[in-house]
């Protein structure tokens, strides 16, 4: 077994001895990078996985976002898990939106009819809703 640290986020990661040098993508993260390979004496220990230094830096890959492959501050590739087939246009986030509510355009012409000519059941426009999404990463109104 190697254990090891996410290059990017520092989750720790344990995986079997015939996954190094593959590409993987970090379970929290999404961030794609290479297993290392440990050297050979501290693949065999009899207190339990060897804990492997992450020396070489992570290979970059890039954004399928980015136009201009010779940037050199360029992102990271993600890998979207299409848990629920969502991507946020705006940060890229594949996590499911956050669905909020507020009183709709109609509800507030309700509420001002209403008020007019039935004072009493004015607050019944408060009742009318729509929901709305909004990412949870960046915060932006959604569709």
């Amino acid at each position: 077994m190697i254990s090891m640290l996410c290059p990017y986020c520092s989750v720790h990661l344990t995986v079997d001895d015939d996954r190094a040098g593959a590409v993987v993508d970090c379970p929290k993260c999404n961030n794609v990078f290479t297993i290392p390979t440990p050297p050979p004496t501290a693949r065999v220990t009899t207190s339990g996985p060897a804990i492997v230094p992450y020396v070489a830096a992570p290979k970059r890959l890039p954004s399928r976002y980015e136009e201009d492959e010779d940037e050199e501050d360029r992102l990271p590739r993600r890998r979207s898990r299409r848990r629920a087939g969502f991507e946020c246009p705006f940060c890229g986030s594949t996590r499911v939106p956050a669905v909020r509510e507020k009183i709709s355009d109609t509800g507030w012409i309700v509420f001002a009819l209403l008020l007019i000519f039935t004072v009493c059941l004015f607050w019944v426009g408060f009742l009318i809703k729509e929901e709305y999404r909004v990412c949870r990463d960046c915060g932006s109104r959604l569709g």
